[in-house]
């Protein structure tokens, strides 16, 4: 996996227990345009402190072009910004 660390746009949702869940989320193509993810589901969410601010990563299961394929995306809860960490 590749990190990147890149600003994106994040379709998020709150479950019953006010936990965040992300939906779906845009990336930037090859091409410099948009496109549209839908996260198949979310395989791992952990939380952790970095440089003194509260860090969500999601490790989410995504199907691009009929191949699954693993990103992480961050969630900072201070800032409430989300980062396309790894893919």
């Amino acid at each position: 996996m590749a990190i990147l660390n890149l600003p994106i746009e994040v379709v998020a949702i709150y479950d019953s227990a006010k936990e965040i869940k992300p939906i779906r989320f845009y990336r930037i193509s090859s091409e410099d345009t948009n496109e549209f993810v839908k996260i198949q589901r979310i395989i791992r969410r952990d939380k952790e402190k970095i440089d003194g601010e509260y860090i969500t990563t999601f490790t989410c299961e995504i199907l691009i072009d009929n191949s699954r394929k693993l990103y992480d995306l961050r969630y900072n809860n201070e800032t409430e910004e989300w980062f396309l960490y790894k893919m």
